[in-house]
């Protein structure tokens, strides 16, 4: 029996274990493997095969080492969006004594290598263009005559259609309310390729316009946030300020910043490799100087270095992100620096702040609230 362990806890009363392929296979954990990835599982023996192989977007490790085990003479690449699932990944390797794979963290398929298998673990809060894009990718990325197999719950209607769009069809592996299976071949080459990058400016009174760019995944595509505008609008901006944009989306807010004041050092945060990579674009695009991206879901590391944080938080996570830009912002701003912060929900904020801190405002702006604090 092939066991896969993704949790420390070793009592059976605190753990799930769960069998595949009639023992062959147990995986333990906290409290079991998501349908989306047993499912998966369980198509493999029967679907699964050597070559090429792509694992795109799995969340655990689980299913890469258990394809492994079972195809030991296949090529496996896997990779994730996001660097937060990577290291989720990367640690079920390493608590297996695993090291056959290295996750990645990429924004997009790379269209130089081919694969006989791409396998996708489509998530549930998954956008429906970033979905179409993935798709579109996987069918370049495939061989002639490579397959996809899809895992997913809900969207039926418009994953089968897209399927149908990018593939010519596909064939229900496994349909059930837990779940559902799909496997498409590529027969032959898209005849287009549709372009998701959106481009759009960012305007203040009396300022150059800001060039921006974006792909679907990254936060507000295809627009402006009037959330990030309403910091923009409410900062002073002092001389040579070092700033800090955690949760940095395309770049808009550190770049618009950033090019009110040629001398400023501008560092850029995210876990997100696609906005990593459109901040990336976007910051040569509007020739800004002495920036600095960094793919992280913990922020950075340095000390006392910035003069002014900004940031816009995601509304979920019960607060875990805004607590970790918090005390990023605390942690590497200077004596005198300033943190910036928008929410539409400020209870918390302005409670969390005064009291690591020891002071706050409160900015009205545009519809939003601008919770604002000196270090």
């Amino acid at each position: 029996m092939y066991t896969i362990k993704t949790t420390d806890l070793i009592l059976k009363k605190q753990t799930k274990r769960e069998h595949f392929f009639s023992k062959e296979l147990r995986v333990i954990s906290r409290s079991g493997l998501h349908m989306i990835e047993k499912n998966l599982i369980e198509q493999l023996r029967e679907y699964g095969t050597d070559g090429e192989i792509l694992i795109l977007e799995n969340r655990t490790g689980v299913l890469p080492m258990a394809y492994q085990h079972f195809y030991p003479n296949s090529n496996i690449d896997v990779q994730n969006l996001d660097i937060h699932h990577s290291k989720t990944v990367l640690r079920t390797f390493k608590q297996n004594e695993f090291n056959k794979l290295t996750p990645e963290t990429k924004a997009t398929l790379d269209e130089t290598k081919k694969y006989d298998l791409i396998i996708f673990q489509l998530a549930v809060d998954v956008e429906t263009e970033l979905i179409q894009d993935i798709l579109q990718q996987i069918h370049i990325s495939l061989n002639k005559n490579g397959f996809l197999i899809i895992s997913r719950i809900g969207k039926s209607q418009f994953i089968l259609n897209n399927l149908k769009t990018i593939f010519g069809g596909s064939s229900l592996l496994q349909g059930k309310k837990s779940g559902q299976v799909d496997i498409a071949k590529k027969k032959n080459e898209l005849k287009k390729i549709k372009n998701f990058k959106a481009n759009f400016e960012l305007t203040l009174t009396e300022k150059q316009p800001i060039l921006l760019a974006s792909i679907p995944g990254v936060f507000a595509h295809r627009r402006v946030d009037q959330g990030a505008l309403a910091i923009i609008e409410s900062i002073e901006l002092k001389e040579k300020e070092v700033i800090l944009d955690l949760g940095c989306g395309c770049g808009s807010m550190g770049i618009t910043l950033g090019k009110q004041n040629e001398t400023t050092e501008v560092h850029f945060v995210d876990s997100s490799a696609r906005a990593i990579h459109m901040t990336n674009e976007n910051a040569e695009a509007n020739q800004l100087e002495n920036y600095f991206v960094h793919l992280s879901d913990e922020g950075i590391k340095k000390k006392n270095h910035f003069t002014l944080v900004v940031g816009n938080p995601p509304y979920f996570s019960d607060y875990k992100i805004a607590e970790m830009f918090l005390q990023n912002a605390y942690n590497n701003l200077k004596k005198g620096g300033r943190i910036f912060i928008v929410a539409k929900s400020i209870e918390w904020y302005i409670e969390r702040m005064q009291s690591l801190f020891g002071n706050q405002q409160i900015l009205n702006r545009r519809g939003y609230k601008i919770i604002t604090s000196t270090k």
